[in-house]
């Protein structure tokens, strides 16, 4: 089973969904929840599944990524951990009609 790390840009880009949805909610109680329900779906896939994410190559940088919850996570994988490098919100493309 591996384990989950959050580098610095992970944790900053989770904290700036927060402000986001406090200020759309303006309750910290379910900003907390839906955060804590976030992070409980990752870790249970991660852990399960840790290749589960599309490899993909940014910036020289080749990782995964994995939509959880209506957010995509960029991660590397290591042999004991999974290393969450960034989270964001990612809109569904508008078809034309």
């Amino acid at each position: 089973m591996k384990q989950i790390r959050y580098t610095p840009k992970a944790r900053e880009s989770i904290k700036q969904i927060a402000h986001y949805l406090i200020g759309q909610t303006k309750s910290k109680a379910f900003v907390k929840k839906h955060l804590d329900d976030f992070r409980a779906s990752l870790c249970q896939l991660l852990t399960t599944f840790p290749e589960a994410g599309v490899q993909i190559q940014i910036e020289e940088i080749s990782c995964r990524r994995v939509v959880v919850s209506g957010y995509s996570v960029l991660y590397l994988l290591e042999p004991e951990y999974a290393i969450i490098l960034l989270v964001y919100k990612q809109n569904e493309p508008k078809l034309k009609a």
